[in-house]
């Protein structure tokens, strides 16, 4: 049985995983659904409970168990409820993980620790109309400095179109 291989301390990850689930997600997320809400709150809690770091070290708020676990986790989140799932390959990985293999030490420390704690919420674009998923050939859409933030302003020729 893949049990017997798992960690202990993977094991007991999945185990309060699922209590979170039963308890906290599945008595609301319908509500959630109904309302056309994201789920900021359960996110929050997630962070909190540490389900987002898996594969992180200490030194940005993670709990340094690997792909493994973080697999084990993917699965039984999307065993219990895939619309909360979603949630989690955003804010434990492909957010996070860019800023960590990619940014510079400040940027990992300033955006890394919150998305892993549930509180800030991760997203990453890769396809625009027109474009599909061919980021580096075909992505029109650019940015532009508002102040202190940046906004992302649609392909010029998408503004263009009747």
């Amino acid at each position: 049985m893949m049990d017997d291989t798992l960690p202990d301390e993977t094991r007991l990850l999945r185990d309060a995983l699922n209590r979170f689930m039963a308890n906290e997600v599945a008595p609301v997320m319908d509500d959630y659904e109904r309302r056309g809400e994201f789920p900021r709150e359960l996110v929050r809690k997630a962070g909190g409970a540490g389900f987002f770091g898996a594969v992180f070290p200490a030194s940005v708020g993670g709990a340094d168990m690997g792909f493994v676990a973080s697999a084990i986790i993917t699965e039984e989140l999307a065993r219990n409820d895939v619309r909360f799932a979603a949630c989690y390959n955003q804010q434990a990985s492909t957010c996070p993980y860019c800023i960590y293999t990619a940014g510079t030490p400040a940027q990992i420390l300033q955006y890394v620790p919150p998305l892993l704690a549930g509180e800030a919420i991760g997203m990453m674009a890769l396809t625009e109309p027109g474009g599909g998923s061919d980021a580096l050939g075909n992505l029109n859409t650019h940015a532009r400095r508002d102040g202190d933030v940046y906004r992302l302003a649609p392909p010029f020729d998408a503004l263009t179109r009747s």
